[in-house]
C-alpha cells in the first residue's frame, strides 16, 4: 500500500515537473516572439529615420539644382533680350555684346596656347567659369587697347582652358586683344614671374603712357600667382 502511494506521489511530482517545463517553454517562446517583434519595430523605425534623412538630403539637392537652373535661365533670358548692339562713343562706333548676361569688353587670342575667349567686363566667381574677365580697372568699358595697364584674370583648371597653359608662354610671345571698336592689337610679352596672392604692386603700376595688359592666374598648386606682362611695341 505504501509502495502504491509512493508511486502515485512520484507520478504526481513528475506530472507537475512536466507541466512546469511545458509552461516554461511556452513563456520563453512568448518572450522570444515579443523580443523579435520589438526588434523588428526598432529596425522599421530606424529605416524610416534613415529614409527620411535621405529624402530630405535629396530634396535639398534638387532644390539647390533648381535654383541654379533658374539663375542660369534668367541669365540666358537676359542675354537673349540684350543682343549685340551698335553704339556711338567718343572713340567712334563700337559694339555692345553680352555673353551669358555679362557684358563683353573685348576678345583675347594667344597663339602659343591656342586660346580665343571673350573678355568679360568683370571677373566674378561665376563669370570666370565662362570666360576671362577684367580685374582692373573696375570700369572696363572702352579701356582695352588704350594707354595704361589692364589686368585680365582667368582660371587655371590645368586642363587647357582659359589661362591653364600660361606657364608655357615665353618672353617675346604675342597676345592679341580685340576691343569693342573692332581694333585687333598685338601685345608682346616682356616679363613673367610668380608672386604671392597678397601682392598688388603689379596691378596699379605706372606704364608711362604705354599700352599694356597683365594676365594673372593661379600656379598649378594654387599657392602663388603667375603674372604675365605684355605691351604694345
Amino acid at each position: 500500500m505504501l509502495i502504491a502511494k509512493h508511486k502515485i506521489v512520484l507520478i504526481v511530482l513528475a506530472s507537475i515537473s512536466i507541466i512546469a517545463i511545458i509552461v516554461g517553454v511556452i513563456l520563453l517562446q512568448s518572450n522570444s516572439e515579443n523580443d523579435e517583434s520589438k526588434y523588428k519595430e526598432e529596425v522599421v523605425e530606424y529605416e524610416e529615420v534613415v529614409l527620411d534623412e535621405q529624402t530630405e538630403m535629396l530634396l535639398q539637392g534638387l532644390q539647390e539644382e533648381l535654383e541654379r537652373l533658374e539663375e542660369e535661365l534668367e541669365r540666358l533670358e537676359e542675354e537673349r533680350e540684350r543682343p549685340t548692339e551698335i553704339a556711338a562713343g567718343e572713340n567712334g562706333i563700337r559694339t555692345v555684346q553680352y555673353y551669358h548676361g555679362y557684358r563683353v569688353v573685348g576678345n583675347i587670342e594667344i597663339p602659343r596656347t591656342r586660346i580665343n575667349y571673350h573678355i568679360l567686363e568683370r571677373g566674378t566667381h561665376r563669370s570666370l567659369n565662362l570666360a576671362v574677365g577684367v580685374m582692373w580697372p573696375m570700369n572696363a568699358e572702352g579701356i582695352l587697347n588704350t594707354p595704361g595697364n589692364v589686368i585680365i584674370m582667368g582660371h587655371n583648371y590645368r586642363n587647357g582652358r582659359f589661362f591653364s597653359n600660361n606657364s608655357r608662354l615665353e618672353i617675346g610671345d604675342s597676345i592679341f586683344i580685340t576691343d569693342t571698336r573692332g581694333r585687333r592689337v598685338e601685345y608682346i610679352i616682356y616679363r613673367m614671374f610668380e608672386t604671392t596672392p597678397e601682392d598688388t604692386t603689379y596691378i596699379t603700376r605706372e606704364t608711362r603712357g604705354g599700352t599694356e595688359i597683365t594676365l594673372t592666374t593661379c600656379t598649378d598648386d594654387g599657392a602663388m600667382r603667375l603674372i604675365v606682362q605684355a605691351r604694345v611695341e
